[in-house]
């Protein structure tokens, strides 16, 4: 038996309990993030296919979010964006 360990280190947050799931997407805003290759072709994949469904839906591109996000500053500032976008739910990683 091998023990692994992650390449860049353990975590020293603590973790957190996740959101409630979204039984119901309509009438949500759904923000964008990820600039990676491709990743407004992957947004607007997802999101036209999330219209079909879901019409009633607000999405909001990645490119309208801050493209670094690893510092204590850069999260906080981030999630200050997200409020005052009033994202529901986040796509997230989308890209090549």
């Amino acid at each position: 038996m091998y023990e692994v360990v992650y390449p860049i280190g353990t975590s020293k947050r603590a973790i957190k309990a996740l959101a409630p799931h979204i039984s119901d997407l309509n009438g949500k805003t759904i923000c964008g993030s990820g600039h990676s290759y491709e990743a407004d072709e992957a947004f607007n994949a997802v999101t036209n296919l999330l219209k079909k469904q879901y019409p009633d839906t607000t999405f909001i591109p990645n490119s309208e979010f801050p493209d670094e996000v690893s510092t204590d500053n850069e999260i906080a500032a981030f999630q200050k964006v997200l409020q005052k976008k009033g994202c529901d739910a986040l796509l997230s990683g989308i890209g090549a």
